[in-house]
């Protein structure tokens, strides 16, 4: 038999995140913070979102710590250790069913 249709689409939606208490609400405030990046997120698609930061915030280059799981880089987010976080959409579910406020 041969396939005569179907589709191999992948989306992958990157977000950044911040703590509830975190006072930015958009890209454009968070001039000068640190993100957080999940180690085992595709590269290519944060670099992207790096690049589009940095362009609608101002930055240079932003500064950017890696961590070793999504829930690691989310409790930074929450400890403060991180300003805010890279991720794929995808973790935000599980890290809201994870991390209690």
């Amino acid at each position: 038999m041969d396939r005569v249709s179907g589709s191999n689409t992948e989306i992958n939606n990157i977000v950044v995140i911040v703590a509830h208490d975190n006072p930015a609400q958009k890209i454009e405030e968070t001039s000068g913070y640190t993100f957080g990046v999940y180690e085992g997120a595709d590269a290519s698609y944060v670099d992207q979102m790096k690049e589009e930061i940095e362009a609608l915030n101002g930055d240079a280059e932003i500064r950017a710590e890696t961590f070793a799981s999504a829930l690691d880089l989310a409790q930074a987010v929450l400890d403060g250790k991180v300003d805010a976080a890279i991720c794929n959409q995808s973790y935000t579910a599980l890290i809201e069913d994870e991390i209690a406020d």
